[in-house]
């Protein structure tokens, strides 16, 4: 091995044997199963277009969010790995320390039990030879019959001290040799989930150069394709075009409608559109999504094709990807606007919270009706299918008044 990657290890390893405690390692736990469960939706989206010979273009964005969550979950591994090697070396010092003091106290007690047994030998032979009670009757003077007594309570006192102290130490070798036992078990655990560790690192490579290359031959396939994809980018943008039309007519004649009858107050809510507006505002960051499943595939603004070269397109909402016949919901209390088609795209509903819109599009099932309140995650209707592209992506977008909000900012982070 190199010498700088022998380097980096041993950071590596003095790193996480000292900075990942027991908290963080349970965070490192949860945040795989976490990645594994998106690897796991992402792979069901997968495989709903897989037997579809026409891959798209939104086929290559989940591929490619299925290849960054591999590649998160690959280093989420080495990240564990590289814990296990610290915490092995550590339980190896702690058995090679914990031997040491064994042996050191197994010496100790053979020479206790040896000075133990000499004292008793010993005691036993004075006993024959002379009754105590006749040594301290023997005494010239009360004062040397009290001192008599007095070492022969003392000597007895010290056999007993050393008896018990004999029988502590058996209990403190036997304890040590217990955790001796256990430091050994923990070790023989940690190593076994080191191998496994390391064989799933091998694969999860494996699997991400699978993904890649998957990845590389529909890319192929749609360029050989260009110019047909760059017609269905057009269709893409002129439907784009009609909805945000829609939206900004909708929204304008909602705002006529609740203006003042004194023009020079201009757009003014009701208290109870104000109040809701208030809340819906409060709730950025923690509205529920639209879908109780998915994933962002496109996001908000302006977005480079990633396929082709010098196509740009602008995103009014987000497109979230889902599985089929997955029910869309309603993120905060409202009342239905419209309810209205988009050629190719499916059905649209708009709902308002005052001074604030959303808009659920792409769906083939509405399940409400114009004029009709909503409530908070109320079922609305249930997204469509390109059944020739195979994918199932619902769109959606926030505004207020006549401006467009990116709705990842006003989402709950992950589901």
């Amino acid at each position: 091995m190199p010498k700088s990657r022998i380097s980096l290890f041993f950071v590596l390893m003095i790193f996480f044997t000292n900075y990942v405690s027991p908290q963080n390692k349970e965070d490192l736990k949860q945040q795989k199963i976490n990645i594994e469960q998106e690897i796991q939706f992402t792979q069901k989206l997968l495989d709903q277009n897989n037997s579809n010979q026409e891959k798209s273009v939104a086929h290559i964005r989940v591929l490619d969010k299925q290849i960054k969550n591999k590649e998160r979950l690959l280093e989420t591994l080495k990240l564990e790995s590289a814990f296990l090697v610290g915490r092995i070396k550590k339980i190896e010092q702690n058995i090679a320390s914990l031997a040491l003091e064994i042996n050191k106290q197994e010496s100790a007690l053979k020479l206790l039990i040896e000075d133990y047994e000499r004292m008793i030998a010993s005691s036993y032979k004075k006993r024959n030879n002379i009754d105590m009670w006749v040594l301290i009757f023997s005494s010239n003077s009360l004062s040397q019959a009290y001192k008599r007594t007095i070492y022969l309570k003392q000597n007895a006192d010290f056999r007993k001290k050393q008896k018990i102290k004999v029988s502590n130490t058996k209990l403190e070798l036997l304890e040590r040799k217990n955790k001796l036992l256990e430091l050994k078990s923990d070790l023989k655990e940690d190593l076994k989930l080191k191998n496994d560790l390391r064989v799933r690192e091998i694969l999860e490579a494996k699997n991400i150069a699978k993904a890649k290359r998957d990845q590389n031959n529909v890319v192929k396939k749609l360029i050989a394709s260009e110019s047909e994809y760059r017609k269905k980018i057009e269709k893409q943008e002129i439907a784009a075009r009609e909805l945000e039309l829609k939206i900004r007519k909708i929204i304008e004649n909602e705002i006529k409608s609740a203006r003042e009858k004194d023009d020079k107050n201009g757009y003014m809510l009701t208290p109870e559109a104000l109040k809701l507006s208030k809340e819906f505002q409060n709730n950025k960051g923690k509205l529920p999504w639209p879908t109780s499943k998915g994933m962002i595939v496109k996001g908000f603004g302006k977005q480079k094709h990633g396929i082709f070269t010098g196509v740009e397109t602008y995103n009014n909402g987000i497109d979230i990807a889902t599985e089929k016949n997955s029910k869309v919901r309603a993120i905060f209390d409202g009342v239905v606007s419209r309810i209205f088609l988009i050629k190719g795209k499916g059905k649209s509903v708009l709902i308002n919270h005052g001074e604030y819109f959303t808009v659920y599009s792409g769906l083939k099932h509405v399940l409400v009706k114009q004029g009709e309140e909503v409530l908070l995650n109320e079922t609305i209707g249930v997204v469509y299918t390109q059944e020739q592209e195979g994918t199932t992506e619902l769109h959606f977008e926030i505004w207020q008044g006549y401006n467009k909000k990116d709705p990842s900012k006003w989402l709950i982070t992950g589901f």
